[in-house]
């Protein structure tokens, strides 16, 4: 018996959905820490491996400037994911 499989792949670009990401900053401040400037309401804050593996995942309200203090995490590449009721922005973040 034969049977064939459909793998669907789905990327997600690092780019944003109705999100103003010009007014949005998101940057590592320390190594322990990622900074989020511009942002004015709630936000869930994601924070994944290169292998998709979620590392890190918190929900909180900012007023312009956001200091999240990371977990203890191997030297690498991460991707930064901010979600909103406007939409999402994903940033890649090298943590040395």
């Amino acid at each position: 018996m034969l049977v064939d499989f459909i793998f669907i792949l789905h990327a997600a670009s690092l780019s944003t959905e109705h999100l103003n990401a010009n007014n949005i900053s998101i940057y590592k401040s320390s190594f322990n820490e990622i900074t989020i400037n511009g942002l004015t309401d709630e936000a869930t804050f994601k924070m994944f491996s290169v292998t998709g593996k979620e590392v890190m995942h918190t929900r909180f309200a900012s007023h312009g400037k956001k200091e999240i203090t990371l977990p203890s995490l191997a030297k690498g590449v991460y991707v930064v994911q901010l979600t909103t009721e406007a939409g999402t922005i994903n940033k890649k973040i090298i943590l040395e």
